[in-house]
């Protein structure tokens, strides 16, 4: 009686738990063509496009050095930030971000950072 709920469960669940892999993914592959190289540097710039917050698998990215994600509406800098131990550089200006998380305080004194909400 129990094995047929739990076979339905599973494979609910794992259903959902797929179509999550395939939306980051498509997220993924969206962020990979927000990468430019400049000065020599591998730089993520989104702007203006609407990106309330940043999706979890941007990490798979940590080797980005800068991010110029400007007026997109991003409300709040994600707790993963302290993953991207490369970044020199971070400028989320003209966007509305509430608060910032103590991970940026872990960073490289010479770490640019810029909030302007202009």
């Amino acid at each position: 009686m129990w094995k047929p709920k739990l076979h339905f469960l599973t494979g609910v669940f794992g259903f959902r738990l797929s179509v999550r892999v395939w939306e980051d993914r498509a997220v993924l592959s969206r962020l990979k063509e927000k990468l430019q190289t400049e000065d020599g540097r591998l730089v993520l710039r989104i702007e203006r496009e609407e990106w309330k917050s940043l999706p979890g698998c941007l990490v798979h990215l940590s080797q980005v050095q800068e991010w110029q994600i400007h007026r997109t509406g991003l409300l709040m800098i994600p707790h993963f930030i302290s993953s991207f131990q490369n970044l020199l550089v971070l400028d989320l200006s003209r966007n509305t971000i509430a608060e910032i998380p103590r991970q940026i305080g872990e960073f490289d004194p010479t770490f640019k950072i810029n909030f302007c909400l202009v």
